[in-house]
């Protein structure tokens, strides 16, 4: 099965997911921070790989040639890799890994929740990768909800000299494997759910909600 048809199936079950399983935004970024400290503890690679790229890096290796506004894009969040000042706050997937951060989280979230129109956010661009320059936070909640692209002015930097990451480097996707774990989590406790309420008919209060325990 191809990434683009694994993308489509997930977001149609995400969505529905989401909408009972992950309603409420303390949920949302309940799970997403814990992601954060799943990837911090219990790394799928080197940390190297599930870190942000520092943007500071660029400037303090390369020389920037040319900086150029390329206007209003639609990018593939799994191409945001990296950051301007805040690599510490977020991890490559934009797992929130601070506590200071869920305050604004959750307000992006909630806004998101009530359809209000977000502005783009701001990135650069070195190569194929993007760094954010503002919008961590509704990056972030993008991606927990599962979004797979993201509205964004962008700027094109030019740069010359050895940079101190792969610009061209095929983005991984630890982002996309937690959601759909915790796809599988919502629809079988969904499920348990379904089961508990006709066991209560059948059966007794008891019996339902050993059931709806999982």
């Amino acid at each position: 099965m191809s990434d683009h048809t694994t993308d489509m199936l997930y977001a149609r079950g995400y969505d529905q997911a989401q909408r009972g399983e992950f309603g409420s935004a303390a949920t949302l970024y309940a799970r997403s921070r814990r992601h954060g400290r799943r990837g911090r503890f219990w790394p799928t690679g080197s940390q190297d790989s599930r870190s942000l790229l520092d943007l500071s890096e660029i400037e303090s290796s390369c020389r920037v040639d040319a900086r150029r506004y390329a206007g209003l894009h639609t990018v593939p969040i799994e191409q945001i890799r990296g950051s301007e000042g805040r690599s510490n706050d977020f991890d490559r997937s934009f797992n929130p890994l601070q506590d200071h951060c869920k305050g604004r989280w959750l307000r992006v979230a909630r806004a998101r929740d009530q359809d209000k129109v977000l502005p783009p956010v701001v990135l650069i661009q070195v190569g194929d990768v993007y760094f954010v320059r503002d919008g961590h936070h509704r990056i972030s909640v993008a991606n927990a909800l599962g979004q797979m692209d993201i509205e964004a002015e962008v700027t094109v930097w030019q740069v010359s000299g050895p940079l101190p990451c792969d610009a061209h480097v095929e983005p991984s996707r630890p982002g996309l494997v937690n959601r759909l774990l915790d796809l599988g989590h919502a629809f079988r406790r969904r499920w348990l759910q379904g089961l508990a309420g006709s066991a209560r008919s059948a059966f007794g209060p008891i019996t339902a909600g050993r059931l709806a325990e999982g």
